[in-house]
């Protein structure tokens, strides 16, 4: 009986050294899928709000505050209009059919949903869209 309450007790603490290096490891793990799954989606929301403003820097009559306040719409309702973005974009007064290109840079630093350094994270997050200008064509 007392060989078998021995077992016992030494079971257990094996449990307890194993729980006590798996359970860091997997801590990590689960904070690194979830830190990565947030900057996927925040690159995602980012690549949206370039896409909407090169949607209108493209078009004819384009203005530079309808590209800001078009990207400023989708940044807010991403959450992100207070990230102290950089939005940057070429000359929207080419010829018809040559590329414009709207570009957006985020700080990751203050986005950060685990708050950790401990897996590698981005610096800075981008988003870029480029598209034909668009205009009658030529006679």
């Amino acid at each position: 009986m007392a060989a078998l309450i021995a077992k016992s007790k030494h079971r257990s603490g094996a449990a307890l050294v194993e729980l006590a290096i798996a359970l860091p490891i997997l801590l990590l793990l689960t904070l690194g899928l979830i830190e990565y799954g947030w900057v996927f989606l925040r690159v995602s929301q980012i690549n949206q709000a370039a896409r909407q403003g090169v949607r209108v820097a493209v078009r004819p009559d384009a203005t530079e505050s309808q590209i800001n306040s078009n990207v400023s719409s989708l940044m807010n309702q991403a959450g992100l209009g207070n990230s102290g973005y950089q939005l940057t974009h070429t000359n929207i007064g080419v010829a018809v059919g040559q590329p414009v290109t709207v570009q957006i840079n985020v700080n990751y630093g203050p986005l950060s949903l685990t708050g950790t350094s401990l897996v590698p994270l981005p610096g800075q997050l981008q988003g870029r869209a480029t598209m034909a200008k668009e205009g009658p064509p030529s006679p």
